[in-house]
């Protein structure tokens, strides 16, 4: 017999908490309501918050809780009973939530969290949610649990009346994260899952938001811990649909360590970016029993990104990378082809516009021509007489000159000198620019007059027109500030249209180049620009560290020396330029931390024969120096010579031959007494995280051919070395072209 049919029945969402302008729309209604504690919600309404404004809603049979934070919407999609099982679904249009699902009791309980982009399928579960208001990208994190994430894509197939569906799911677990987004659709959706980027979470979450977290941590540290116990035991596998492939213990170790890690580098992250303090990281602390799990804001376990991922997974994502990549170059190709199509139409437009212009003027010209010759043709001989050496004496230079003078058949004659002369062309500078005294402006205008650069009534400069050839106007010594300048051509005391320069501004403050960012290096370097008649200060707690004169536009190098090996952290560094005592405003300098022991060298140079090799090493470089890439330059005299393809002979001792999914090579440029050979090795894939040297470890050999069989004074000399990470970020440049490490070929 059938089963028997069970009716449905609705049940309530009680608001537990609420905080600023919290709104609620009723189902079928168009009329909003001011949200208060207690009030009970049903399926179908709809609450809004405003900003700084949240919310906590809690199921009223089930305890389940979301916290909802500022400029975000959500809506009751279905709240019931159905036979033994209890439906909770709620939609996230925008904004960001916590979700704190209590167990479900029963297969047949359902609850869900639903976006633009995606359905997330939980069961009891810790998960943030946010969807991006002007993006609609949904990002979804699992703090404890499992979800199950679920996309459907619509497409038509070819009959636009038949149009079909495709639906998708990935298993995300803790210490990961999804991205979606409904622009960018993927063959696999394993592919937009990673393990957490704290900083991403955190700036998209609202304190509030952040803090439900914190306030559940023994709740979901407890879950964690039985989902482990579960997986160690063999009664829990991992689902295929995720990105994980556990083949050892080890494997699992590393993944599970990475859920204990979440917490901490998502309060870490809370904190450096001010949205919780560390009196809140303290009082989460209270709640943890287990002092060895408290969170220790000075001693964060790193989330290892590769932990557990499945080799297809990694290939995958790296395939994705490619395709991206190629999408943004063919992006960047056609963006270019409308850049030059555009301007193709610009220079048509100026052109059709000189012409106008040209046409203009020789119609006011001539205009102006016979306005004078008619005037002139009025005038008696004597009086004609009278305006010809007026006219000869006002276009005159200063300090004297020849009167013109004519007779009485001079009435119909051209006058060019008594025309304006057009406005001048600048060419630099051609937007607003910050530079230093002197400043130097670049025109163009007829040979005919002088160019003329005025700041209000002040001359600054002048200089001859040259012509279709670029004026160099060296402006006078001006005081620090802001500048809106003008430039006119004069001709026979008439001048031009001024044309206002884009605005100068006029400073001794030196301009860092670099670093621009926290940098962490053996051989420091401040690179700057500064005023020529100053010195530029590297200064230290008010003590000046270094020193170089300034080079005006030309950029100055100042090594930071004298540190006695180890590590030091310069955290408190500033520049200024000093002007006769003067000083500038300091401008401030990005940390630098000095590592010493961290080091590529020269570890040995051998030789059998003919046959010479070369081997390099690396030492010391640990966190937070850890790198994945490198590049070395060696200089030799061309009685040595590499004859190899470029390829490295892979060796499970080296640095990169250790790792599977690495390339390095090798290339030489020769020159008449010396050749030069580069090394360059990256870590990519699954390896293409940080790499650590905690004590010394061989880099590379190199072979080199000897010719002949003379080896005095021959040498094998480093020269230049360059390590970074995989955000390009530099960990160590040394450039040891003056003092190069150098072993003899013996």
């Amino acid at each position: 017999m059938a089963p028997q049919a069970q009716a449905k029945s609705s049940r309530v969402a009680i608001v537990a908490e609420v905080s600023g302008d919290v709104t609620v729309r009723k189902a079928g209604g168009s009329k909003s309501y001011t949200v208060y504690e207690d009030m009970s919600l049903n399926e179908g309404d709809l609450v809004s918050t405003g900003s700084g404004a949240s919310l906590v809603l809690r199921t009223a049979d089930h305890d389940d809780e979301i916290t909802v934070g500022e400029n975000a919407e959500v809506s009751i999609s279905d709240l019931t009973n159905q036979g033994g099982g209890k439906t909770s679904k709620f939609k996230l249009w925008a904004g960001s939530a916590w979700t704190k699902v209590k167990s479900l009791v029963g297969s047949e309980d359902d609850f869900e969290i639903e976006t633009p982009t995606a359905v997330m399928g939980v069961r009891g579960t810790y998960l943030y949610t946010s969807v991006n208001p002007v993006t609609g990208q949904t990002t979804m994190l699992v703090a404890a649990g499992v979800v199950s994430a679920t996309t459907v894509t619509s497409y038509d197939a070819g009959n636009a009346d038949k149009p079909n569906q495709e639906r998708q799911h990935v298993t995300v677990y803790p210490s990961q994260q999804i991205n979606l987004d409904s622009r960018t659709g993927v063959s696999d959706l394993r592919v937009n899952v990673d393990y957490v980027n704290p900083e991403e979470i955190v700036s998209s979450a609202p304190p509030e938001v952040i803090q439900a977290l914190l306030n559940n941590i023994q709740g979901l540290q407890q879950e964690n811990d039985q989902i482990k116990q579960k997986l160690k035991q063999g009664s829990m596998q991992f689902d295929p649909s995720g990105i994980l492939k556990i083949n050892n213990n080890d494997d699992l170790n590393k993944v599970t360590q990475n859920f204990d890690a979440l917490v901490p580098n998502l309060a870490k992250a809370a904190v450096d970016s001010r949205k919780l303090s560390e009196k809140a990281i303290d009082e989460a602390n209270q709640k943890i029993q287990n002092e060895q799990r408290k969170i220790d804001l000075n001693n964060v376990p790193p989330i290892d990104r590769s932990a557990g991922l499945d080799p297809e997974v990694a290939q995958l994502k790296q395939q994705q990378q490619a395709s991206e990549f190629n999408k943004a170059a063919l992006e960047m190709q056609q963006l270019a082809q409308m850049q030059q199509s555009l301007g193709e139409m610009l220079d048509k437009l100026m052109a059709e516009k000189q012409k106008i212009d040209e046409a203009n003027q020789k119609a006011l010209e001539a205009a102006n021509q016979s306005a004078m010759a008619q005037y002139m043709s009025q005038l008696s001989g004597e009086q004609l007489q009278r305006f010809l050496d007026s006219a000869a004496a006002n276009s005159a230079p200063q300090g004297g000159g020849t009167t013109a003078s004519g007779g009485s058949g001079g009435g119909g004659g051209s006058h060019s000198s008594l025309k304006q002369p057009p406005s001048p062309t600048v060419t630099s500078p051609q937007q607003a620019a910050t530079g230093f005294n002197p400043a130097v402006v670049q025109a163009r205008a007829p040979e005919d007059t002088e160019l003329r650069i005025y700041n209000g009534s002040e001359l600054l400069a002048s200089a001859p027109g040259a012509g279709d050839r670029d004026v160099a106007l060296t402006l006078k010594t001006l005081p620090e500030g802001t500048y809106n300048l003008t430039v006119v051509a004069v001709r026979s005391g008439m001048t031009s249209s001024p044309v206002y320069l884009p605005a100068i501004t006029i400073s001794d403050a030196p301009i860092l180049i670099s670093p621009q960012t926290d940098l962490a290096t053996n051989t420091p370097i401040i690179v700057v620009k500064a005023p020529i008649d100053t010195k530029v200060k590297v200064m230290r707690q008010g003590v000046t560290i270094a020193e170089a004169a300034g080079q005006g536009d030309q950029e100055v190098s100042i090594p930071l020396t004298g540190f006695m090996g180890g590590v030091i952290v310069l955290d408190d560094l500033t520049i200024v330029t000093d002007r006769g005592g003067l000083l500038s405003a300091p401008v401030a300098v990005p940390k630098i931390t000095v590592d010493q022991s961290m080091a590529i060298f020269l570890q040995s140079v051998t030789r059998q024969n003919n046959a010479v090799t070369a081997n390099l090493a690396m030492k010391h470089f640990v966190k937070p120096n850890a790198f994945y890439a490198v590049e070395a330059h060696l200089v030799y005299d061309n009685r040595l010579s590499y004859k190899g393809d470029g390829t490295v002979v892979r060796s499970s001792d080296t640095v990169f031959g250790s790792r599977s999914q690495s390339v390095e090579r090798l290339m030489q440029s020769a020159g008449a007494a010396e050749s030069e050979l580069i090394y360059a090795a990256s870590a990519f894939g699954a390896d293409s995280g940080a790499i650590e040297v905690p004590g010394e470890q061989a880099l590379v050999s190199i072979p080199l051919a000897l010719s002949g069989s003379d080896v005095n004074s021959l040498n094998v000399k480093l020269i230049y070395y360059k390590v970074v990470d995989r955000t390009g970020k530099v960990i160590a440049e040394v450039n040891l072209a003056s003092q190069p490490d150098a072993l003899p070929v013996k």
